[in-house]
Order: structure tokens, then sequence, then C-alpha cells
């Protein structure tokens, strides 16, 4: 079972563990986030609404877990 996730760039920053690229990076630095952030800053301010997008699997004994427990560990796959 995989969870999409799509929303506000900041409400979907603070859940993420890792982030694809050309790659998959196996976690997030600040020093990556501080770059999404200026791309995201540069897009809103040209007038673009910005939509992040998220996924993470779900393992089945997870499946009945809180929705903010699934929320979090999620892989950054771009943005809308």
């Amino acid at each position: 079972l995989m969870l999409a996730w799509k929303g506000a760039w900041e409400a979907l920053r603070p859940r993420l563990a890792a982030c694809r690229g050309a790659e998959v990076a196996p976690s997030i630095d600040a020093a990556r986030l501080d770059e999404i952030d200026a791309n995201v800053r540069r897009l809103a301010g040209a007038g673009l609404r910005v939509i992040a997008v998220g996924q993470r699997v779900v393992a089945e004994d997870e499946v009945d877990a809180p929705l903010d427990r699934l929320e979090d560990g999620l892989l950054l796959e771009g943005f809308l």
C-alpha cells in the first residue's frame, strides 16, 4: 500500500525523510531543505501556486495506524 500526499510545501516539509532527485537521497539534510525553500519562494514569488507531492510505502502492520503517524517519513517526489 502506498500513501500519496499533496499540499502546501510548508505542511509537507516537516514530514520528509528523503528527497527524490536524479536518485533517491537516503535522507534530506538542512542544506537541501534550504535549497528547496529558496526554489519554492522563487516560484511563489513569480505568482505560481506550488503544491508539494510526497509518498511512502505503508507496511501491512501500519494500515490501521493514525493518519498523522502515517504522514511522517515521506519521500518528496516533487512539485505540481
